[in-house]
Order: C-alpha cells, then structure tokens, then sequence
C-alpha cells in the first residue's frame, strides 16, 4: 500500500534492488555499533542508535526505525521549502519583510546564526507555517480506532481504519478565512491560535511526527541562509501540477532566479538543488 500510493508496484525490480541496498546498509551500521557496544567501546557520542539499543529493541525493531526516521526525514522538509521559496517569489511583500528580519537578526556578514537566536526569527516561522498549511506536503495520515467510539454522530468500531484529510483540513474555510490565500499573518502573535485539530503539519496526538522540531530548525536555518544571501524570483513559463504519493510535491519543481541582494538577478541558479531532491 505504501508503494502503490507514490505508483510503484511492490514487484519493481528497481524497487527491490533499493530496498536491498538501503537494507544492507542500516543492518551493517546496527551490527557494527552491537558488536561495539558488546565490547565495552563508545565513541564518546550517544546517538539516537545508543538510545534504542538501550530499550532491547531487536535488529528488526531497530531497522524499521532508522529507515523510518531516514525516510521520513528528508523529503518531507524539502518539499516544504519548495513551496516557502515559491510563495515567497508569488508575494514580494513578504519576501521583502522577510528579508528584512533576517537583516535585523543577522546585521553583518560574519553575525553568526546560533540556536539561541533561531528562535528569535518569529516571522520566518509565520511563513513556514503557512507555507505548510497552504501546501500540506502529507496530505493524508492513517488511524487505528483502539475501541468502540462515536465520532460527530458516526458510530466507529474498534478496529476500523481512520484516514485524517488533513489537506482539505487545512483549506477548509470554517477553519482558515480565504482558504487559497497565502497569509502568514494568521500565525502571528496575538491572533487567536487555529482551531484544535485544524491545523495538522505534523499530525497530531502521541503518533505525531517525532521530527517536526528538527524539520523545523532544517527549514529555518536553509531559507535565513538562503535570503541573506540572495533574492528569489521565478523563472516565467512554468506551471505547477502537484503530484500525489507518500508525499505531496510539484510535478516539476520550482525553477528560480538567485539574484545578490541588492545586484539584480543576472545569474540563473536551480533552487531545485537547493530545496528538492
């Protein structure tokens, strides 16, 4: 089921060669790090692996997490910076405001961008934010009802599978005025927090994505180090059809044009390197 939903059958051979090499490699890197631990050597450095070895996960346990946390980890923040650039380049205002916060923080060319003043970047976590609500790069997730339950009137049996539409969640105007606009102000401070349960990026509830802090910190230090640097606009001509899989992202990606702040944009540069596989 999972692969059907990106068009792949289970019985590609090119699939099964991907999963063979990928399987080959975390099961080397879980047996080396077993086998050192087993003998009393540490790298001075407890990862996440350390971590789960510690709670008596088995091989199996332990493989299905690290794919998953592989997996889950890369495409799903790349597609969001995919859609923050393209609605960056769709609303100048933004942009410009934008940039002008990443000048504040970051006066020079040396200020450094630590964790302490990441934090500090509370627009650019407006436009994320909305960027994700706008374009819900997952935009279905899966549930399990654990026992017999009524839901708005619907009688649901334990057992049966629940799939959340968390897209059409996110455009749904009696949850978000002007659904299809691209507003970051909605998540400013002071104006009233989205409606529990109306607002699902990372899904929701002890299931929800364990990465999401991570992922954020991903996107804010790309784009900051991005718009620093550079102005965005796009590249005329294209048209943006999504595609649909474990994953929703644009058929073609975003194609761009990187100008030096304040020197024009004479040099076309792919932000598709930069923000899509």
């Amino acid at each position: 089921m999972f692969w059907r939903s990106s068009g792949i059958s289970e019985q590609s051979p090119t699939l099964a060669q991907a999963t063979s090499y990928l399987k080959g490699i975390v099961t080397e890197v879980i047996r080396e790090k077993r086998a050192a631990k087993e003998k009393g050597v540490t790298s001075g450095r407890r990862d996440l692996l350390d971590q789960m070895m510690d709670k008596d996960f088995d091989d199996t346990e332990l493989f299905e997490e690290v794919v998953g946390f592989f997996l889950a980890g890369h495409e799903t923040t790349s597609n969001t910076l995919m859609y923050t650039v393209l609605e960056l380049c769709r609303n100048p205002d933004v942009h410009a405001k934008l940039q002008r916060e990443i000048s504040t923080i970051l006066p020079h060319k040396e200020s450094p961008l630590t964790l302490d003043n990441l934090k500090d970047f509370k627009y650019l976590e407006q436009v994320i934010k909305e960027a994700q609500r706008l374009h819900t790069v997952v935009g279905v997730v899966g549930r399990n009802a654990a026992k017999d339950m009524k839901i708005m009137g619907y009688d649901i049996e334990a057992g049966t599978n629940i799939n959340i539409p968390i897209k059409h969640i996110h455009l749904d105007e009696r949850y978000w005025p002007e659904p299809q606009k691209f507003d970051p102000e909605r998540f400013a401070e002071g104006r009233a927090a989205p409606v529990p349960g109306s607002y699902l990026p990372f899904s929701d509830g002890p299931h929800n994505c364990i990465g999401s802090k991570l992922a954020f910190i991903e996107a804010k230090v790309v784009l900051i180090q991005l718009l620093r640097q550079f102005d965005v606009e796009l590249i005329p001509g294209q048209t943006f059809k999504y595609k649909n899989g474990v994953t929703t992202t644009l058929e073609n990606g975003v194609r761009v044009k990187l100008g030096l702040k304040n020197k024009g944009c004479d040099d076309n540069f792919g932000v598709q390197s930069v923000v899509e596989e």
